[in-house]
């Protein structure tokens, strides 16, 4: 609606976070998101994960350390960089101008604390972003943090998209993570590790993340990360109670069709996404489950779209 225009396609209405937050919650509903965050990365099931999974594998965290020459005694962050001029910038505000700003800042800062292990990680997505685009020179991530920072210390480390290192991988070793608003921090978490946001979005101000107010703020926090305290089991709830309903409650399971994309070589083509009909005749259509859930929910007063029926099978 005209109200709403201007929040993220894949949040929480007030309205829906309160319900949310009065649900019945179990071990059923536990397992079951858990479950699913790991098979969105072992079978690519999520957005274009599936697109991303070729060439990447899921290690061990003591591999993984070895592999990015990480100190096994110290505790790790994980800066979790997002797509630098991607759209997501407007969906809340930052305590920063920008994403490359606030990347810059916060390595700078990392620089300056040794007491932990510092992991830089740029987004996957740049692969098939960058591929989309033609573009194969330096990465302005890469580029802004050589030109004002310099060759980065041992206890930093710079990890680029196309590293054979499965994201799910970095759960195993994060023991804080570092975002704006990315959809990191809803995961992190749901695990338990205590996310530092650097602006207001989907999640922020919910009661599972550490929230700054100003730059200043979130640098401090950051030069003193090893003093950030553990989540609450209180929090970690909150956060599985948001990640259940916005992952497994607000998609609407499309049946009728079906959403065929290419290779990523083959990214640009005309028909890159496709949709298949699974129906034999347009009648069948206005008579198809998940047609008429969606029109029953437009038809409704509730904001956000939620698979009421998924909730009852769960439970």
């Amino acid at each position: 609606s005209l109200k709403n225009r201007h929040e993220h396609p894949f949040s929480l209405d007030h309205s829906t976070w309160t319900y949310v937050k009065d649900m019945p919650w179990g071990e059923e509903q536990e397992q079951g998101l858990l479950t699913e965050l790991e098979d969105s990365y072992r079978q690519g099931t999520w957005f274009n994960r599936r697109f991303l999974h070729d060439d990447k594998q899921i290690k061990s965290p003591d591999v993984v350390r070895r592999q990015l020459g990480l100190d096994p005694e110290k505790k790790t962050a994980v800066v979790f960089s997002h797509v630098l001029w991607d759209a997501t910038i407007f969906y809340g505000e930052g305590i920063f101008d920008d994403y490359e700003t606030w990347l810059v800042e916060t390595v700078a800062a990392a620089c300056q604390n040794s007491s932990v292990n510092w992991v830089v990680k740029l987004h996957p997505d740049l692969v098939w972003k960058l591929k989309y685009e033609g573009f194969t020179g330096e990465l302005r991530d890469s580029f802004a943090i050589r030109s004002k920072i310099g060759r980065l210390p041992d206890h930093v480390k710079l990890v680029h998209p196309e590293t054979d290192i499965s994201t799910f991988s970095f759960f195993g070793i994060t023991d804080y993570c570092l975002t704006v608003r990315g959809t990191i921090g809803i995961e992190m978490a749901c695990m338990g590790v205590p996310v530092l946001t650097a602006g207001t979005g989907r999640y922020s101000h919910l009661g599972f993340t550490v929230d700054s107010d100003s730059a200043e703020q979130y640098l401090d926090r950051v030069k003193f990360i090893q003093d950030t305290p553990n989540m609450s089991p209180d929090s970690i709830e909150l956060a599985r109670r948001f990640a259940y309903s916005l992952f497994r409650l607000r998609p609407w399971r499309m049946k009728s069709f079906e959403m065929v994309k290419l290779p990523l070589d083959k990214t640009g083509h005309p028909l890159e996404r496709n949709f298949i009909p699974h129906l034999g005749h347009t009648r069948e259509f206005a008579k198809a489950a998940d047609a008429t859930q969606f029109a029953a929910w437009l038809a409704s007063d509730r904001v956000d779209f939620l698979d009421l029926e998924f909730w009852t099978q769960c439970r």
